[in-house]
Order: structure tokens, then C-alpha cells, then sequence
């Protein structure tokens, strides 16, 4: 499809031949503004957001005590639980 630009031109001339002249005031001569009102479920759901953001779902204590067991050389590995876990994490996703 071809747009001929003298189309446009004729096009925006009848737009702007609509538009109101004056924008619409209300009784003291201020223009209405618009609102935006929030449900109470979506207020909920914007505080359960905001915390979620907020916590980078770190146990800081838990992390503290696995580097003093590393440091103090009693933090134990056990591999058969690694070797289960990562079998199990690709099964998973074969599954999705």
C-alpha cells in the first residue's frame, strides 16, 4: 500500500478540525484531572511486590554459618546428596 503524503496532509486537517477549541473547565476554571483508584486486592498485591523486591532471598545467617564451618574446616560435603540433587534437577526440566 502506497500513502500518498497529500493524504496525510487532508487527514490532519480533519483531526485538528474536531479537536475542541478550549479544553473543558469545571466550576472554578481548573481543568479536571484524571484518577487512578487502586482496589484493595490490588493495594495487597503491590505491598506483597514491593516485598518480594525487597528481600534477595538470602538466609544471611545461614550463609554466616556455612563460612565458619568452611573456615574452621568442618564443613562436610556429601557427595552422594550433590549427585542426587543435580540427577534429580535434570529430570525435572526433561519433564517441562
Amino acid at each position: 500500500m502506497k500513502i500518498n503524503p497529500s493524504h496525510i496532509s487532508k487527514a490532519m486537517e480533519i483531526y485538528k478540525a474536531q479537536r475542541p477549541t478550549a479544553p473543558r473547565a469545571d466550576r472554578k476554571g481548573q481543568q479536571k484531572q484524571d484518577q487512578v483508584v487502586l482496589s484493595d486486592k490490588a493495594q495487597a498485591f503491590q505491598l506483597a511486590l514491593k516485598a518480594l523486591q525487597d528481600d534477595d532471598g538470602i538466609d544471611m545467617a545461614k550463609v554466616e554459618a556455612i563460612r565458619k564451618q568452611i573456615a574452621e574446616g568442618e564443613y562436610k560435603i556429601n557427595p552422594q546428596e550433590i549427585a542426587e540433587k543435580i540427577v534429580d534437577d535434570l529430570l525435572s526440566k526433561k519433564r517441562v
